[in-house]
């Protein structure tokens, strides 16, 4: 917001905190309410034209890329095919004093080491059980930390992995923030979370009929890409997600360019139709810009939902707790929803008037 909008808002606040009670003929109350008619009036159209700028942002993106030939839906499919044989996984227990947790490793679809955590009540039964994905630069304690602890206590198992060159295989100095980086962790760390499920179906405390997916950031562009190639996964919750890879495709020689759609959610999202689907932005997010989150909205098909919240890309507590508790509403049977306040519709796409 520009200084001067705030200024008057400022003066009005100032005005109405200090001034003593007065009728409505008071000279000082007439102005003040003058100010506040005034300054509503330029944030609302301060915001409007935010959100049409972004949303014109996001169609142009698409319009610059309809010439350029993407692939056909299964050549996008193909990408993420892999071997699926029972995998070979390594079990070790780790004490833990709220919960049964077993460290996991086994080779991934490209061979390489991957390293993972199973979580569940400590209680036997048969759980519902949750993939829990991480975002770019961090782990799988990280999301562990994030959301896996909070739904291991509401009574749903999880499953979470090292992306590729996180976590273990994380390279002291290196710089993740590549498109390289990116694009091979999204198209290597969707392919283990596969072979993942593979071995949840072995599991006789896990029910495979109720397998849902929380994902942060690079883990919400994973988790739509996975969601659209494997059917497995049943509802998602996408947290601060879009798609910042598509735009990098016009800037992508040819012969790499496949590899880079292959990376793109928005591509993959639309075949996780008739599948719910949560999904949560900051309104000042500065890392997945609004643009690159409506390429992603638009795409994906009901049932959905759509929140902005204020902040930016780190969720406070509240969005947090509103990403576990939807996906457990989802995933354990006869349990409700709680009631929130209605939540703030995504905006509408608009085309900005001229000045």
């Amino acid at each position: 917001m520009k200084r001067s909008s705030l200024f008057p808002l400022g003066i009005c606040l100032y005005m109405i905190a200090f001034a003593p009670p007065a009728d409505a003929q008071n000279p000082v109350t007439k102005t003040a309410q003058k100010v506040v008619k005034a300054t509503k009036k330029a944030v609302k159209r301060a915001t409007t034209k935010t959100k049409a700028l972004a949303n014109s942002a996001s169609a142009s993106v698409k319009s610059t890329l309809a010439n350029i030939p993407s692939p056909g839906w299964e050549k996008l499919q193909k990408a993420y095919a892999y071997n699926n044989a029972p995998p070979q996984v390594k079990e070790t227990p780790k004490e833990n004093a709220n919960a049964l947790e077993i460290r996991l490793s086994f080779a991934g679809a490209n061979g390489k080491p991957v390293s993972g955590t199973f979580m569940r009540p400590k209680a036997d039964g048969v759980y519902p059980v949750a993939l829990v994905l991480h975002g770019l630069t961090n782990n799988k304690e990280i999301a562990i930390a994030m959301f896996g602890k909070s739904l291991v206590a509401k009574g749903v198992a999880i499953l979470a992995l090292d992306a590729p060159e996180h976590g273990a295989q994380r390279k002291a100095g290196k710089n993740m923030w590549t498109k390289q980086v990116l694009v091979t962790a999204v198209h290597e760390g969707t392919r283990n979370y596969r072979k993942a499920l593979d071995y949840l179906a072995t599991r006789q405390d896990v029910d495979s009929s109720r397998i849902g997916l929380i994902g942060y950031s690079m883990g919400s562009i994973m988790g739509s890409i996975l969601g659209g190639v494997d059917t497995r996964v049943t509802a998602f919750s996408l947290c601060v997600g879009g798609d910042p890879v598509l735009p990098l495709a016009k800037a992508t020689l040819a012969k790499q360019r496949d590899s880079v759609y292959s990376a793109c959610p928005s591509l993959y999202i639309s075949h996780i139709a008739g599948r719910p689907i949560l999904m949560q932005n900051g309104k000042t997010d500065v890392i997945v810009v609004a643009p690159a989150a409506y390429l992603l909205h638009n795409e994906a098909k009901a049932p959905k939902e759509i929140i902005w919240f204020n902040g930016g890309h780190d969720m406070n507590a509240a969005v947090k707790a509103k990403a576990v508790e939807w996906l457990v509403a989802k995933l354990i049977v006869g349990e409700a929803p709680k009631e929130d306040p209605k939540p703030e519709e995504a905006p509408k796409p608009e085309t900005p008037k001229p000045e």
